[in-house]
């Protein structure tokens, strides 16, 4: 329904169902001015109406004229944009260049423009960088804007920045710079008035001249266009950012900018995150520090509102502006992702010399050896303070990893030779108490200790990984894959360290400390010791720690718990973690952070949730993954709508949960619930479980055949049957041929098929007299 208000008249002229009405305010009348008699003074009312309608409509449409943008350049292709001209004044290449970043800085996080004297060196520059040739003739106004930083050598040097626009017929000066100006990260932003130069070969040159062994001057984002009147829009959202652990309460701010011709003094804005609850404030001179937005001007609001980015995922933030007078909205609305990341750092520390290498704790200290210098090592407290550096004359290696055996209190070390060192490193006088040499190929440059198996995870940066006692002999063991093959390490290339995790659930495993070359050269990756393969489980450090070093690589490694109380720790030692004469660091992780314990869940329920028609022979069964124990039975229970039923037991028998009640009746829908922590697995308590299903026509008791569960269904290895008690099951292949013949004593029972291939069965129950069929899928 479309209204338009005429004041002339005190009355509304109302579109409704594609019919006009005039509603007249005056006398509260509701007229259809196209049936039946027509008052002349109502119609009168409506040409008005159609006339302050059309009139209202044409401005409308010209007022939301798009603004017109001749060019608009971010340089993000890293290449010499098209249409765009260099003059090399020297034709040696030292002229403007596109790059990603200048010794890891930007101007805005994005490729741009540089000219660079100081890499130049001794040389005369005067380059220049043009845009294309623009016809602006039809422009109301033109604009010339972009961001740079002009950073001037300081030491007597004369080089300059200018902007020059082509009028036609020559260039014209519209800026110049010989100062330092902007920065790395926040550059200075120039917007310009050129439309007394508009022509229809309107070009922009940036010129940078009279250097010579001077600094640099670097450009992105260049705009030229013609503005609206009023345009406000969101510039960029400052913040919140991607970071670690991030809260419930993150600050909301947001750069905005006037792109429009007039000043403006109050601005609605908005932000709303992962499409939630809207929040709408107002930036106007009740905020502090604000008065007035003028052409081309920023200004950063801060919301009152803060933002809930408690889970760690890629958050949704959009930002926008809502000025009633705007006539250009596509720069209104910016959205951006932070990402609320988990940090599992429990401790770091640097500043450690280049050369160090392995790293190990007994508990008392952190030992780091030098793997450039024989024999030394240097010592750290638990809070990683230095306290000593010290020497094992009789060692003549550089250890590169290190192990430590907490029932010996002996360290053990590898140099990339086929020899295991045992060292005492916390002793009065450290020592060299022995070595042994481990089997042919198993060449020693990473090491952890297996304390189930009382030896050590040995290999080579992309060898086989060796499992050897202390003896130095290959241990053969069930349940291990030893060697570990290289060609199956997929993931887990170029291992530097490597530590031994018993701690992890449900079964052994591996640290590796590799370096892949992507994501990064720090990546820590999850090796299976009973499969050799790894498990898909990596970290990329980097995304834990801030590093500044041009490539951080990834060094030794090791697991111990308690560090810090009630946790398991993975720590390791980063090369060239900065720059400088003490590049390396050592950190740990919580280990639960890279192999969270898996949480047990129901794996099938019987009857199954919203079941329907269900006929119970006094079981419920319930399966979980793991093999578990019962804690208690007190907190479950069966619900009869808002009733509790009474006299409810609990069994548990392998992975399988049976709860029995005596009294479920016909045509009830009922509810149950197992409490978390009732029973428990190989790694875990159980999540709470809670599902209804609704009982048939028939009691319980009334059922003439028996009434069975089968699962899971599909099944692989062996099914669980339940409510056959005291019959024959046999388990047919589709064809007829009987497979499989079980006496069944239980109510609950499990029946092995592992020597059944994949494939559709039929499952035959026969119990005095009676016959239930049932199909069954077995899975590989």
């Amino acid at each position: 329904m479309l209204n338009v208000f005429l004041s002339k008249y005190n009355c509304f002229l109302v579109f409704q169902n594609g019919k006009p009405y005039i509603w007249d305010t005056t006398s509260w009348r509701f007229c259809c001015l196209i049936s039946g008699t027509i008052n002349l003074n109502y119609m009168r009312k409506f040409i008005y109406a159609v006339a302050v309608l059309l009139i209202s409509t044409t401005v409308q449409l010209h007022s939301q004229t798009p603004k017109a943008v001749a060019l608009f350049e971010n340089f993000d292709a890293v290449s010499l944009p098209a249409s765009w001209t260099i003059v090399d004044s020297l034709n040696d290449s030292n002229t403007w260049e596109f790059i990603s970043a200048y010794q890891a800085n930007t101007l805005d996080g994005t490729p741009f423009a540089m000219v660079n004297s100081d890499a130049a060196g001794a040389v005369a520059l005067s380059e220049q960088l043009i845009t294309p040739a623009l016809d602006v003739s039809g422009y109301a106004t033109v604009f010339v804007e972009f961001d740079h930083y002009f950073r001037e050598f300081g030491g007597g040097g004369s080089e300059i920045g200018d902007v020059d626009v082509w009028n036609g017929s020559s260039w014209v000066n519209i800026y110049s710079v010989n100062i330092t100006t902007g920065s790395w990260g926040a550059p200075d932003h120039q917007y310009i008035d050129a439309s007394a130069y508009k022509n229809a070969a309107f070009k922009v040159r940036f010129r940078y001249y009279n250097a010579n062994n001077d600094y640099y001057w670097s450009v992105d984002n260049v705009r030229i266009w013609d503005p609206q009147p009023n345009d406000v829009g969101i510039a960029s959202v400052v913040a919140p950012l991607t970071g670690y652990n991030l809260s419930a309460t993150e600050t909301v701010s947001v750069l905005v900018k006037n792109y429009g011709l007039n000043a403006q003094n109050s601005i609605p804005v908005h932000f709303q995150v992962d499409n939630g609850t809207v929040v709408n404030e107002t930036l106007d001179n009740t905020y502090s520090g604000f008065t007035s937005l003028a052409a081309g001007d920023t200004f950063t609001y801060v919301f009152t509102a803060t933002a809930d980015l408690t889970g760690f995922q890629t958050h949704e933030v959009k930002a926008w502006t809502g000025l009633g007078t705007d006539t250009d909205h596509a720069n209104d609305t910016l959205v951006s992702h932070p990402e609320n990341i988990e940090q599992f750092v429990q401790l770091s520390f640097d500043a450690l010399e280049s050369g160090t290498f392995g790293v190990e704790t007994n508990g008392n200290y952190f030992f780091v050896s030098f793997w450039t210098d024989p024999g030394l090592f240097a010592r750290y407290t638990m809070a990683g303070v230095y306290v000593d550096t010290f020497r094992i004359a009789s060692l003549a290696v550089g250890i590169r990893d290190m192990a430590y055996d907490p029932v010996t209190g002996h360290f053990f070390g590898g140099a990339a030779t086929p020899v295991i060192y045992e060292l005492a490193l916390d002793s009065v006088i450290p020592t060299l108490i022995g070595q042994v040499s481990t089997p042919s190929g198993a060449t020693v440059r990473y090491i952890a200790y297996d304390d189930v198996r009382d030896g050590f995870w040995v290999g080579n940066l992309t060898g086989d990984i060796y499992l050897v006692d202390k003896a130095g002999a290959l241990i053969t063991v069930a349940g291990v894959t030893n060697p570990i093959l290289n060609a199956s390490l997929t993931g887990a290339e170029n291992r530097y360290g490597l530590a031994f995790d018993n701690w992890s659930c449900p079964g052994e495993y591996l640290w590796a400390f590799c370096q892949p070359g992507t994501p990064s050269n720090i990546v820590l990756a999850e090796i299976d010791i009973a499969t050799g393969l790894p498990t898909g489980r990596t970290l990329d450090v980097t995304s834990q720690l801030s590093l500044t070093g041009a490539n951080p690589t990834s060094a030794g490694l090791f697991t111990h718990p308690d560090l810090i109380t009630g946790t398991v720790s993975v720590g390791g030692l980063i090369q060239n973690a900065y720059t400088g004469p003490t590049p390396n660091m050592v950190f740990l992780l919580d280990l639960e952070g890279l192999h969270p314990t898996p949480q047990m869940t129901a794996d099938d329920l019987f009857p199954a949730n919203s079941a329907s028609d269900v006929h119970l022979d006094h079981n419920l069964i319930v399966t979980f993954f793991d093999s578990i124990v019962l804690n208690s039975a007190a907190g479950i229970t069966i619900m009869d709508g808002t009733t509790p039923v009474a006299n409810i037991s609990a069994v548990v028998d392998g992975k399988v949960l049976t709860i029995s009640h005596d009294d479920f009746v016909g045509l009830t829908t009922y509810t149950a619930t197992i409490p978390a922590g009732t029973v428990t697995g190989d790694c875990s308590d159980n999540l709470e479980v809670v599902w209804s299903f609704t009982t048939g026509t028939v009691g319980v008791d009334e059922n003439s055949a028996p009434v069975i569960g089968i699962f899971p269904n599909p099944a692989t290895g062996s099914f669980t049957i339940a409510g056959a008690q005291n019959s024959m099951v046999s388990v047919y292949t589709i064809s007829g041929v009987c497979v499989s013949k079980t006496e069944i004593e239980n109510a609950v029972q499990t029946i092995n098929i592992e020597e059944l291939p994949a494939g559709m069965y039929v499952v035959e129950v026969v119990a005095d007299g009676c016959k239930v069929v049932e199909k069954l899928v077995v899975n590989d």
